[in-house]
């Protein structure tokens, strides 16, 4: 497997040194109603180097073309795609073509739906700057008053919670395409897009389950340095949502599965002995709730005050609740995905 590089949390306290100059590759699709708030967050990066932003539009039905190529701004570089060659999926296509034509040799990526704040380029510039080959950055998304938002955002800080932390003991395993950077270099050893190519989904967390091991690995959470984008709205556009994403977890590396398998599992069977014992023993003993109290605890602590990112606290208070419903989506969706084909803007 390589030696593993990563990096420790002493790192952040480096003396600060030149940023450099950085490609941002995106792939849109049918993005006119989101291109012009993205590309004037990307316009207005605080960052003290030079950068291009790379557009690739993917076979475009409405007027994502006419909106891009309007704009006068001078980081901005437009390319369209009309075809795709045989044995590649749209999004994988146009991110290749988005690397090919980057001119700098450090990449930023984010989806054309998302938000990144100020300093997103200044937060993966500087960890560019300290020698990291890739660098893991958190998505995240809007907060909205229903059960679905809740479920989404206990989902995505569990998940940052896991990718993050096992890539602090030097295991890396996936990053988020709306925030996540590499070298070429890095791209160019892992074989870019083509070993996963036919895949609809998988170019953020395979090509770092696959390749970022042996890779100088580091991540940013800082407050400036995310990506905003908006929940599905609905349980159907969830639901479809989860099957791409989840479609790439049967490709992860066998280590890997059994990772998140037992992760998974040790929750699984935390709910099981509580039923188990809620059916058999009631009331229960003062030390069986100290233990229920103390696990709920900890797992609250850890998604609300563990790292720099924060699950609110009034949907902390429904941790119970969102675990069964996350144990529910497990049971569901993972062999679903195994079964439904996934879609990219209906592709």
């Amino acid at each position: 497997m390589g030696q593993w590089r990563f990096a420790r949390r002493r790192d952040r306290g480096a003396n600060p040194v030149a940023c450099p100059p950085l490609s941002v590759v995106i792939a849109a699709k049918d993005e006119a109603h989101n291109l012009p708030a993205l590309l004037d967050a990307l316009r207005d990066q605080d960052y003290p180097a030079p950068y291009e932003v790379i557009l690739v539009l993917d076979r475009c039905r409405d007027d994502s073309e006419v909106i891009a190529r309007a704009r006068p701004d001078g980081h901005l570089r437009v390319h369209t795609i009309y075809e795709l060659p045989a044995g590649w999926t749209g999004k994988k296509w146009a991110l290749e073509q988005g690397i090919q034509a980057a001119k700098y040799p450090h990449l930023a990526f984010t989806d054309a739906d998302c938000l990144p704040e100020t300093s997103w380029l200044h937060g993966l510039g500087k960890q560019f700057a300290r020698g990291y080959e890739v660098v893991l950055g958190l998505g995240l998304y809007r907060r909205r008053i229903h059960l679905l938002n809740y479920l989404v955002q206990y989902e995505t800080h569990l998940t940052a919670l896991t990718y993050l932390g096992l890539a602090s003991w030097g295991y890396p395993y996936m990053g988020v395409g709306r925030n996540l950077g590499y070298t070429r270099e890095f791209y160019q050893r892992a074989g870019g897009m083509t070993p996963i190519a036919d895949r609809l989904s998988g170019d953020d967390d395979l090509l770092i389950d696959r390749h970022a091991r042996t890779a100088r690995t580091g991540w940013m959470t800082e407050p400036g340095t995310r990506t905003w984008s908006e929940a599905p709205p609905d349980w159907k556009s969830w639901w479809h949502q989860k099957i791409r994403h989840l479609s790439a977890g049967t490709s992860y590396q066998v280590p890997t599965q059994l990772i998140l398998f037992a992760l998974n599992a040790a929750l699984g069977i935390f709910y099981l002995s509580l039923g188990i014992v809620l059916c058999s023993k009631w009331p229960l003993e003062a030390e069986l709730w100290g233990l229920i109290i103390l696990r709920y605890g900890t797992g609250s602590w850890l998604l609300t005050r563990g790292y720099r990112f924060k699950l609110p606290r009034q949907i902390a208070l429904l941790i119970p609740l969102l675990e069964v419903m996350y144990l529910l989506y497990l049971l569901i969706l993972v062999p679903a995905s195994l079964i439904l084909k996934p879609k990219w803007r209906g592709k």
